[in-house]
């Protein structure tokens, strides 16, 4: 392995790293529902989904850097996926929001929203859920890329040979032999590390970006309420 592409590898945990720190010291722990909105409860909705995503985030990124840093790729591949998957539903959210804001209408997004927070395919009393495919793909649209990225690591994720021959055992052929164990010198770390940092890039902005979004969705909905839209 090159110094160049070692220093590149260092680099983009280092920024990861730097990025799971500040989302960790952003974490809300708790919030006044009445503060929120005494009228819609949309707002409250939004939030809450908002806050625990955060939350979830923060898990990830923080464990996907410490088994990066303990040479744990297959595992942290699998956890930077799910990261992945968390990030694109936070895009969502901050689009479906947006796109309120633009309209000046609700619309369905309390049925977007209830999906999120209570989604579940094991009890017919809660709403379905939606693929996270969805979500890859939505994000996909403004960052082109991400839905590459997320395959790429699907196939460490999975049980396929990247996850699982071809990552823990080698055969020598010459020799008649096969050796197991972790195939570090094999494992494109780059695919790893950089969906890794940019994610947690994109969610710091749009994490800010839909709080920032909020105050005027509250008036939105608080104005359906008064109207006897909602």
């Amino acid at each position: 392995m090159s110094d160049e592409i070692e220093y590149n590898h260092d680099k983009a945990l280092s920024l990861a790293k730097e990025l799971s720190v500040e989302i960790q010291m952003s974490l809300p722990s708790t919030y006044d529902i009445a503060s929120i909105s005494t009228k819609s409860k949309l707002p409250f909705k939004a939030l809450s989904l908002r806050e625990a995503i955060i939350h979830r985030v923060s898990e990830l990124a923080d464990t996907s850097c410490q088994l990066f840093e303990r040479k744990k790729y297959i595992s942290a591949f699998i956890l930077t996926r799910s990261l992945m998957e968390t990030v694109a539903v936070l895009y969502w959210v901050f689009e479906k929001v947006s796109k309120v804001n633009q309209t000046q209408k609700t619309g369905n997004i309390d049925h977007f929203f209830m999906r999120f927070l209570f989604g579940c395919r094991d009890d017919v009393k809660f709403p379905p859920p939606y693929n996270v495919l969805d979500a890859i793909d939505k994000i996909n649209e403004s960052f082109e890329g991400y839905r590459q990225m997320y395959d790429d690591l699907s196939e460490f994720a999975h049980p396929n040979w990247s996850g699982v021959a071809g990552s823990y055992s080698e055969v020598d052929r010459k020799n008649f032999r096969i050796t197991f164990g972790l195939r570090m010198e094999d494992i494109p770390l780059s695919s790893g590390l950089a969906p890794l940092a940019a994610s947690l890039h994109i969610f710091k902005h749009y994490y800010k970006e839909l709080g920032n979004l909020m105050p005027t969705f509250i008036k939105i909905c608080d104005l359906e309420v008064g109207a006897g839209k909602t």
